[in-house]
């Protein structure tokens, strides 16, 4: 589904999808894991912010790694929020169906 230039107020937000432009006041914003874009949109200071399902798995495999990988798992950790903080996605985070055949 695309969401172009809507904008969500006081309501659940299933991030899935395309949103191009959108404006979220007051919402609270779910990612499960699906694909999903943003591209343009702003986001209000009490939007909420919330993880189910995949999303979760993502956020325990990297505390995982920074607490039980040893030197080489909290390197890797902390390369994958250096490259969030350059707006970036950190290596290979590539979708399957787009990353390059073998």
């Amino acid at each position: 589904m695309e969401h172009r230039d809507e904008d969500f107020r006081d309501r659940d937000v299933v991030l899935e999808g395309s949103f191009s432009g959108c404006t979220f006041r007051n919402c609270r914003i779910v990612s499960r894991g699906d694909a999903f874009n943003l591209v343009a949109c702003s986001f209000d200071d009490i939007t909420e912010w919330v993880f189910e399902g995949a999303a979760v798995n993502a956020f325990h495999l990297l505390t995982m790694l920074y607490q039980l990988g040893g030197e080489s798992g909290k390197n890797t950790v902390e390369q994958v929020f250096e490259t969030i903080r350059r707006g970036s996605v950190p290596p290979g985070c590539l979708d399957v169906e787009t990353r390059p055949k073998a």
